[in-house]
């Protein structure tokens, strides 16, 4: 499933196609560790009732400090099972998660060629909050972030 997963990002993101093909799962487990020395994580996962595979994902963490935020770090829905409502219901646990846990900044970083997805996240209430732009010695890159205050 992360193959998938990281195969369809790197079709959609262009300008960041080397950023997602060695975004392996060693670094993004350190990073979502790091995460965990300040705060917790839940990890839902949605599992094919028939074959008992996994078809889905949703990665969550809060981070605690002067203003306690939510995130979405990750979520994905195997091809074969999207339509099927599986993204949002995940989206609804993890939101009522970060009311149970009085969040009430919620975070999701949408990457770049991933703009498809803006609807789905604004019928769960998010909104764009800004966009960063970025420079290298490639091409203009942007990031896209939308937050729920």
């Amino acid at each position: 499933m992360g193959r998938a997963s990281g195969f369809i990002i790197t079709k959609k993101s262009i300008n960041f196609k080397i950023r997602y093909e060695k975004n392996v799962f060693d670094s993004r487990k350190a990073d979502l560790l790091k995460k965990l020395e300040h705060g917790k994580m839940r990890i839902d996962l949605a599992i094919n009732a028939q074959t008992k595979e996994p078809v889905g994902y949703c990665i969550n963490t809060i981070v605690y400090g002067p203003a306690p935020e939510g995130e979405i770090d990750s979520l994905f829905v195997h091809p074969g099972f999207r339509g099927n409502r599986i993204a949002e219901k995940l989206m609804k646990l993890a939101i009522e998660w970060f009311d149970s846990n009085n969040i009430v900044t919620r975070k999701i970083v949408v990457a770049a060629g991933n703009e498809d997805v803006f609807p789905f996240y604004e019928n769960l209430g998010f909104i764009i909050n800004s966009a960063r732009w970025r420079i290298s010695h490639f091409k203009n890159h942007v990031f896209l972030f939308a937050l729920l205050f």
